[in-house]
């Protein structure tokens, strides 16, 4: 079971949980305040899903990784998901993409007060 949908699935899931970068972003300033990564967290996490086509043409041992940029609004929503740096395989990039578009953050905070925030997500897809 070289090609083990499930070890693609288990790879790609424990690693997409968590950002790596993130920011707030001040809309009418053009400001933007660096926070930590604890700054990002999962309201509802994204269900990591690969593609059939990717699992199937790639051999034992690969590994792709993908890193997402997100834009979140003030109630946590991702408004706008763009690939920063692709994997270099689309059906990932693609895959990455629409599974991060369901998810949901919770807000980011400044004084006080929700701000919209920008999130640097890697996603590491390894078939073991």
């Amino acid at each position: 079971m070289s090609n083990s949908p499930l070890k693609w699935l288990l790879s790609a899931c424990l690693i997409a949980v968590v950002p790596a970068q993130a920011e707030l972003v001040d809309l009418t300033n053009g400001y933007v305040y660096d926070l930590s990564t604890s700054g990002a967290s999962w309201k509802i996490k994204p269900k990591i899903k690969v593609p059939w086509k990717a699992i199937t043409e790639v051999q034992s041992g690969a590994e792709y990784k993908v890193i997402l940029s997100l834009i979140v609004d003030k109630l946590g929503n991702i408004v706008a998901v763009d690939i920063a740096k692709s994997s270099g395989n689309s059906y990932i990039d693609e895959s990455a993409v629409r599974s991060v578009r369901q998810a949901k953050l919770h807000p980011f905070y400044h004084n006080g007060e929700a701000v919209m925030g920008r999130v640097i997500l890697p996603i590491v897809y390894a078939n073991e």
